[in-house]
């Protein structure tokens, strides 16, 4: 198959990097197929497209929704939808992107202070270097032969960064050390549970030996909603869009995205969002991408003189830079 892109300022041309190429958004951008399959575009195009190129058919269409390719076959040329982009992405036809989806919450979010968006309570104190972790409940109905959670998937990053998973038998309220080195936390998930059908009471992952919490699970949730995230080795994080919601009656409220960049102690303030309603969602037209070892955090803070809860919804994709 031949790809071509042709504009009213030139000949078509066939190009072969796509991420160099300047066309002004007046023109029109046809692609040629010189094939009857179906039209599949490449990585690099890809990259071209959602660098906040317009492409044009019969109207503007902009970046992510419903890019409009023209398409000629056999010198018949149709107009053709393409799904917008983070929707390829789900559907697993781009290579080395993947989707994103993180559910964060807390019931504890305090009224005078920002607070982390977590199942714990107070704020998380960042890791400073490898730690060994380790889990226990505060049920003695959360073991191998109980009715809670049985086993439970760890998901955190090792020392250089990458993403690692283990699988832990709990062992009610006596701690289970984790085997692995961990460099940050990410999630956990009960995978296997009694008659009680999910985790009986909560889960605690911190530091071996009473230290710091790492990630925390509420009785019956079956897995951990937690706001902060570190961008993993070999992999570049493009957020998308935020939906956060209050608990009860519209309220006062305050979000706060902070990021840190690799290697540094420092947190920075990249957003501050207030609003007086149940719940808030931005769509980003276009977004930067957070470099491996960048950690994230998500913060509120209720402006109405008591405590409350708070989710947060941060959807995105992922790209492998290996």
């Amino acid at each position: 198959m031949t790809l071509r892109l042709r504009n009213t300022t030139a000949e078509d041309v066939i190009i072969t990097d796509y991420r160099s190429l300047t066309i002004p958004a007046s023109d029109s951008i046809l692609i040629d197929a010189q094939t009857t399959h179906a039209l599949r575009l490449s990585l690099d195009l890809y990259d071209f497209l959602i660098r906040g190129v317009l492409v044009l058919n019969n109207g503007s269409r902009d970046f992510p929704q419903q890019l409009g390719i023209a398409v000629i076959y056999n010198n018949f040329e149709h107009s053709i939808p393409l799904a917008d982009f983070t929707t390829e992405v789900a559907a697993g036809n781009v290579p080395n992107y993947e989707s994103s989806v993180m559910v964060f919450y807390s019931n504890s979010v305090n009224s005078s202070s920002l607070t982390d968006i977590w199942m714990a309570t107070g704020n998380m104190v960042q890791p400073t270097g490898n730690e060994t972790y380790e889990i226990l409940s505060s049920s003695t109905a959360d073991t191998p032969a109980g009715t809670g959670a049985r086993t439970v998937l760890v998901n955190s990053l090792d020392a250089d960064g990458y993403e690692q998973q283990t699988v832990v038998n709990l062992n009610g309220t006596t701690p289970v050390t984790l085997a692995n080195t961990n460099s940050y936390p990410r999630d956990m998930t009960v995978i296997s549970s009694g008659s009680g059908q999910t985790n009986a009471g909560n889960l605690t992952l911190r530091v071996q030996g009473a230290g710091a919490t790492r990630s925390y699970m509420l009785a019956g949730k079956g897995l951990t909603l937690n706001c902060h995230f570190q961008i993993p080795a070999g992999k570049i994080f493009y957020p998308t869009s935020l939906d956060f919601h209050t608990g009860g009656a519209a309220k006062p409220v305050t979000i706060e995205s902070q990021i840190s960049t690799p290697g540094s102690n420092t947190w920075i303030s990249t957003s501050i969002i207030p609003f007086i309603e149940t719940s808030f969602f931005s769509p980003f037209r276009a977004t930067l991408g957070f470099p491996p070892g960048t950690r994230v955090r998500y913060r509120a803070r209720l402006d109405t003189g008591s405590d409350g809860s708070v989710a947060a919804i941060i959807s995105g994709f992922y790209k492998s830079i290996i």
